[in-house]
């Protein structure tokens, strides 16, 4: 405030304003879904509530995507949404597409499931790898992904582990890239978390426990979901602020988590990321009005 005479009441509003202002600048954690076919079809799946089928990301729809990417020169990139990222064939030219645009960081989110995946990963050289494991044992992965292909996928997640490059002088867990397990906090997993954990923080330095959907796609509450592992769902943290999911057929989901696609902002085929990600972050936080509102009159 260099010096001047202004009051904390004062100071409060005008940061009241600021935080609730419509930002003038591109989303800092942008996930693009390049298409929703995966092979996981258990309860850990997306694909969970019924089949999800949208057109596959084009490279013309990419470049209006990276636009603004490049403008900003802060953003963060995952390949994720409802589908495994590296079942599409053109993956790789996507991931140089993003890292000539500038984003800060790539990010890759996958089942590793086949050879063929670990062949893309490796030419794509992300930062983050996070895997979808979802068990301990193959048993629980059955349950959590529909087929039996445990050993696999241990064996795949292992071997990136193993080629992750240390920095000199720096702690193991530092190596690039950095790895996560994930784990979804289902009820059927809940026990089981703890021993995921265990096993997953020394050997790759960590891990995710991704929170459990506790509404569906028709707008009813799960009654037997656990609860959020990040807190109610409508509650806005500051990352939930600066995130937008950009869906392959190229429509933008109100709420970044809603893979399903059961409401849309528009599409950046027609209308500018910009613009998309303002009407994101005002619909989100009059949710979250509305959500506290709700608890206030109990």
């Amino acid at each position: 405030l260099h010096g001047a005479d202004i009051s904390a009441h004062a100071q409060f509003e005008a940061l009241t304003r600021h935080a609730n202002a419509p930002p003038t600048f591109a989303p800092q954690f942008l996930t693009i879904e390049l298409n929703t076919g995966r092979r996981g079809c258990g309860l850990a799946s997306p694909h969970r509530f019924g089949t999800v089928q949208r057109p596959t990301m084009t490279h013309k729809r990419m470049d209006r995507i990276l636009a603004r990417v490049a403008e900003a020169r802060d953003v963060v990139v995952t390949l994720g949404g409802a589908g495994d990222p590296l079942v599409h064939p053109d993956v790789v030219e996507f991931a140089k597409q993003i890292r000539k645009a500038g984003a800060l960081a790539l990010s890759v989110r996958s089942e590793l499931l086949s050879l063929d995946a670990l062949e893309k990963l490796a030419a794509i050289d992300p930062d983050v790898i996070s895997v979808d494991l979802h068990a301990t044992n193959a048993s629980e992965y059955v349950r959590m992904m529909g087929f039996d292909r445990f050993d696999f996928a241990r064996r795949a997640l292992e071997s990136v582990i193993a080629h992750r490059r240390a920095q000199p002088g720096a702690p193991a867990w530092l190596a690039r890239p950095w790895i996560l397990p994930v784990i979804e906090r289902l009820r059927d997993m809940v026990d089981r978390i703890a021993a995921f954990g265990e096993r997953w923080r020394d050997r790759a330095g960590g891990y995710c426990v991704d929170s459990p959907p506790q509404i569906d796609p028709w707008g009813d509450i799960i009654a037997d979901a656990p609860l959020s592992a990040a807190g109610f769902s409508q509650g806005m943290s500051q990352s939930e602020r600066l995130a937008l999911t950009v869906l392959s057929d190229g429509r933008v989901p109100a709420q970044t988590d809603d893979l399903l696609g059961t409401t849309s902002m528009g599409n950046v085929d027609s209308e500018d990321l910009l613009m998309l990600f303002r009407s994101s972050r005002q619909h989100r936080a009059r949710s979250a009005v509305k959500h506290l509102e709700k608890l206030f009159a109990r």
